[in-house]
């Protein structure tokens, strides 16, 4: 099969930027970084979360947790509550509450892209503008 083509002629199939990372299906906690059933203190760690699964920069983990249980749930909570991991989420507010009525497990330490996306749109639109507080 021939190589897909960019506009400027290279190839697609190629860009390092399209490459896809591993997919783990994660029914235990042995499957899962040490680096995020430990959270540490000294090391900062960024993930990519959604409750359909979890992002690492070289990996990509959805945790099954029909087979895994409960058990897989409480090896995921420290890092879930750890201010040391930051979660990147979009639109968290129905996966927070899933988490804390489920499995009651309290988010920490989240960046919300929704809500910095609506954030950002009210800035630009207000450029320029005076609040109430400037008047």
């Amino acid at each position: 099969m021939a190589d897909a083509e960019a506009d400027d002629g290279k190839s697609l199939n190629r860009d390092p930027l399209l490459l896809m990372v591993p997919i783990h299906i994660v029914t235990s906690a042995s499957q899962l970084p040490s680096e995020f059933l430990e959270p540490s203190p000294g090391k900062q760690l960024i993930i990519g979360f959604d409750c359909e699964g979890i992002a690492f920069p070289d990996a990509i983990y959805l945790v099954d947790v029909v087979q895994g249980g409960d058990a897989i749930m409480t090896a995921c909570k420290p890092a879930l509550e750890s201010n040391n991991v930051v979660k990147v989420i979009h639109d968290c507010k129905r996966d927070s509450e899933a988490l804390y009525f489920q499995f009651g497990i309290k988010l920490h330490n989240v960046v919300d892209t929704q809500a910095f996306g609506t954030w950002s749109v009210e800035l630009e639109r207000n450029r320029g503008k005076r609040t109430r507080d400037q008047v």
